[in-house]
């Protein structure tokens, strides 16, 4: 190994670090401009359980109903569906969601995760 080869891969190592703790300062600041942050998981409508996030949360939930099953993760900020018997996959491949208004909904299960909270929301976009 050459030694510019040796650089570069200590170059690429630093700037995933970086960019690993921006992702994960961004969702501390987040946190810390709410009051209250939480998720909220709903199965047909009705309010199934709350996750609080305002200081991180390490949680698995399992739902297994008429429709079928999912497995909800909190890991700190981050909440996803990690694993879902529904044909198409959307809602575990929409990968994790972090921000008050985000959500995730598996519409075979009528399953749908939403992080709500006191603080500000961000806006993707406003159309007129």
């Amino acid at each position: 190994m050459k030694k510019i080869d040796f650089i570069i891969i200590i170059i690429a190592l630093v700037l995933a670090g970086l960019i690993y703790g921006g992702i994960k300062y961004n969702n501390y600041l987040v946190a810390q401009n709410s009051k209250e942050i939480y998720a909220e998981i709903q199965v047909n409508g009705e309010i199934y359980k709350k996750i609080n996030l305002t200081e991180g949360a390490n949680d698995t939930v399992s739902l297994e109903t008429e429709d079928g099953k999912n497995i909800i993760v909190v890991e700190g900020f981050n909440v996803y569906m990690q694993e879902a018997d529904c044909p198409d996959q959307v809602c575990v491949e929409g990968g994790a969601i972090t921000k008050i208004g985000e959500s995730i909904i598996c519409l075979p299960h009528k399953v749908v995760v939403e992080i709500k909270g006191t603080g500000t929301s961000e806006v993707d976009a406003v159309v007129n």
